[in-house]
């Protein structure tokens, strides 16, 4: 019989009799014997159904946390998430999934807090070991082993910085006295002292 399935059983009237040869009457209806079957063993391994942020994401926030949402409730097993730079494939952080930086266990969400933030402007892929998580009936995730499932590139952070003053800046400020040019004054017509500073006035 299938999981999760609605039976009834019907039987037909000369199917049985007793020793003194009365027939046992049957079942006719669909009430009579009615049962459903349970739903069996879980033998469906958990899949992740969101990755946050987004598988080619080219604006992820250096500071924010990597998500996983799975398709059912997991716990943390055994094994890591390892984060690879892209550009050399050397290893940026390696997260035990028994650690305090992962969290959610028992739930379908889990979340991932590396010690280290992400380098504006670098690319980054993610591998995760099989049966790192298993659903709650131990059938395990079969993790990432690849370069693409999950991948992305951290939004350029970096506030601009002057590289270049031109003129340069002084090494060393210095006093000096300083020769003011004699002013004069010019005009384009001729000028008369006003009549009481005149001499002898």
């Amino acid at each position: 019989m299938s999981d999760s399935t609605e039976y009834y059983i019907k039987i037909d009237d000369t199917a049985f009799m007793d020793s003194e040869s009365i027939y046992f009457p049957g079942i006719q209806d669909k009430t009579t014997w009615d049962f459903t079957t349970g739903a069996g063993a879980d033998t469906t391994s958990p899949a992740v159904v969101t990755y946050t942020p987004p598988d080619d994401d080219t604006d992820v926030d250096p500071y924010a946390d990597l998500v996983l949402t799975f398709s059912e409730p997991v716990i943390s097993n055994t094994g890591s998430v390892v984060i690879y730079n892209a550009s050399d494939d050397s290893v940026f952080e390696t997260v035990s999934v028994t650690s305090a930086g992962v969290t959610g266990s028992g739930t379908d969400t889990i979340t991932i807090d590396p010690q280290a933030n992400l380098v504006s402007l670098s690319s980054y892929y993610i591998r995760i070991d099989p049966a790192a998580f298993r659903d709650l009936a131990d059938n395990d995730y079969a993790g990432i082993a690849d370069k693409t499932t999950w991948n992305f590139t951290a939004l350029d952070v970096t506030p601009p910085a002057v590289s270049t003053l031109s003129p340069p800046m002084a090494r060393q400020m210095s006093f000096f006295p300083l020769t003011l040019p004699s002013l004069h004054r010019a005009y384009h017509h001729r000028v008369r002292q006003p009549r009481h500073l005149r001499r002898g006035r």
